[in-house]
């Protein structure tokens, strides 16, 4: 990013997914998009950290509203290139449709010789819907429900600090 910082004023202007730490690809991801006839496809692989990061947050709401993401493979940990840890993904991503679901792969070892035939044979599925605003979690339905009744009946630490001898003020 240190190297672009002089554009950056320009893809602030031209692009939705601009951010003040946006990785590079970003852009890539919003331009190819941009170039999709309906019911073309585009694919990329990038580092996963969009998935989680605030910076991110443009991208993954540019990418849920604009087109369907089809299929995911993360890698997670691996080290799939020699000497960096970068946490790629693949991901396809189709203009048009934005309803059914999305295919997905967890790597948590080293990528099989035959990507292909390991992500037909392991792959899960989820609801676009899923990766609707936040962070995006790879996750199955039953995983998913349960997180979602988690955090529906959590109680905050703040609640707590409240309510522990009548305190009012919240810790910061």
């Amino acid at each position: 990013m240190e190297l672009i910082k002089a554009i950056k004023p320009h893809l602030d202007q031209r692009y939705v997914v601009a951010a003040p730490s946006a990785d590079l690809y970003a852009y890539f991801y919003e331009r190819g998009v941009g170039i999709l006839r309906d019911g073309g496809r585009l694919g990329f692989i990038t580092s996963s950290t969009f998935f989680r990061t605030s910076s991110g947050e443009a991208l993954r709401n540019f990418l849920t509203n604009h087109l369907a993401i089809e299929t995911i493979v993360d890698f997670g940990d691996a080290q799939v290139f020699d000497s960096v840890t970068t946490y790629p993904v693949a991901i396809t991503l189709l203009k048009g449709q934005r309803e059914g679901v999305i295919r997905y792969l967890i790597l948590d070892r080293t990528p099989p010789l035959d990507l292909g035939r390991a992500f037909d044979e392991s792959a899960q599925t989820l609801t676009r819907a899923r990766l609707a605003g936040g962070s995006w979690q790879l996750e199955n339905e039953t995983t998913a429900l349960l997180r979602d009744k988690i955090a529906d009946h959590r109680v905050r630490l703040s609640e707590v600090w409240c309510t522990v001898a009548g305190n009012t003020n919240r810790p910061q």
